[in-house]
């Protein structure tokens, strides 16, 4: 897989496509004030769009904030777009010959590639797009493909899946880590950049075989959170596109049809029926959210082995290493900061799915939308901890 690369690799060099920068010039008062406002601008984005990401931006060390607020943005802007069969959408494709769900894909594809060429250039005019460009100018390891994957992940979806459905949990999966797994990806690589934190960039590089657990770790977490946000969109699907994204053959299992649940969303169900549907629907959410679930633990098992590598290359294996030794005891829990952090994205998953649990896993359930007050201290118990 495009994440599954060695980090400590890419940490030693520059970013392959930041050698090819051209800085002409430093930047100059238009550049910083193009960078402030794309900072405004994706913060009042995360603040009104992805509460929980607004919130964990804190952990995040300052330095690399800024890029990583731009990836949590990138993931929004690539998930609002949809195939819309409108007359309008039907005559564009009629005059130009491609639909609007090409063109906006292709807005992005060529925008990347102007990202990743750097320098002080010409503002891009997009706040993502500009916040990007800024960290390829810092030297923050980025990686282009892991970008090009969301895009054509999302793709996928809207041109198959968003129609035909998946068909069954492994397609879900296979979306949560094309989409939420390349995102953990890419906050590990920035956090690994050699301007970040050296000394876990020496600790990767001193013991390799512990970018294994990593990646695994990450992967089940973005697997695990695609399933949650397929489940947290479900009724928004429904009752909007007409569109049920529940695994079919999960929905065959327990006798439920599309139509019986567009019905049941649009609220045409009463009586009996309506209690049938409902049980029958309880039924493969909590199917589906046991799928997710399993991928938590999992995560936890591998993240707990982990640290226990962790402790062995420090207590035995680089014992002498005076600089791993200096810095290690700074490290919560013997975990460096950059190595946990990409991890917490996976805290509202876990959050919705035990208020999921909670409510019998009614989806309809009024209070499954209601602000989340534990994010705040569910993230900093498990920061404090190094839990997943």
């Amino acid at each position: 897989m495009l994440g599954r690369r060695r980090f400590h690799a890419a940490a030693r060099r520059l970013n392959v496509h930041a050698v090819h920068q051209q800085f002409t010039s430093p930047p100059d008062l238009q550049y910083r004030q193009s960078v402030m406002k794309a900072r405004t601008d994706c913060t009042e984005m995360l603040n009104k769009f992805d509460k929980s990401s607004y919130l964990l931006a804190h952990y995040i060390p300052e330095p690399a904030r800024d890029t990583w607020m731009a990836i949590r943005c990138f993931l929004l802007e690539v998930n609002k777009i949809s195939d819309s069969n409108t007359r309008a959408n039907s005559q564009f494709r009629a005059n130009v010959g491609v639909g609007l769900l090409d063109v906006k894909f292709k807005f992005w594809e060529e925008l990347l590639q102007k990202v990743f060429l750097g320098g002080y250039q010409k503002p891009l005019g997009e706040p993502v797009a500009t916040l990007l460009r800024d960290g390829i100018n810092k030297e923050l390891n980025l990686d282009i493909g892991m970008f090009q994957q969301i895009l054509t992940s999302r793709l996928h979806y809207l041109k198959n899946t968003s129609k035909l459905g998946f068909k069954n949990m492994d397609e879900v999966c296979s979306y949560g880590e094309g989409i939420y797994s390349q995102s953990n990806y890419l906050t590990q690589r920035l956090l690994l950049s050699p301007n970040i934190s050296p000394s876990a960039v020496e600790l990767l590089e001193q013991a390799p075989f512990l970018e294994t657990n990593l990646t695994e770790v990450a992967a089940h977490l973005g697997q695990a959170t695609g399933v949650a946000t397929m489940l947290i969109g479900l009724k928004y699907y429904a009752t909007t596109q007409n569109h049920i994204p529940l695994p079919l053959d999960l929905m065959a299992k327990h006798d439920l049809s599309q139509e019986q649940l567009l019905r049941l969303f649009h609220g045409y169900l009463e009586g009996s029926d309506l209690a049938r549907a409902s049980d029958q629907l309880s039924n493969v959410v909590f199917d589906v959210a046991t799928t997710a679930n399993d991928h938590i633990l999992t995560a936890r098992q591998k993240f707990d082995q982990l640290k226990q590598d962790i402790c062995q290359v420090l207590d035995v294996d680089q014992a002498h290493n005076e600089f791993l030794q200096s810095r290690a005891q700074n490290w919560t829990k013997k975990v460096p900061d950059v190595l946990y952090v990409p991890f917490m994205s996976s805290i509202p998953t876990q959050l919705y799915l035990s208020k999921l649990e909670k409510y019998n896993f009614d989806i309809n359930n009024g209070n499954l939308q209601s602000k989340d007050w534990k994010l705040a201290w569910k993230s900093y118990s498990n920061y404090s901890r190094r839990s997943i």
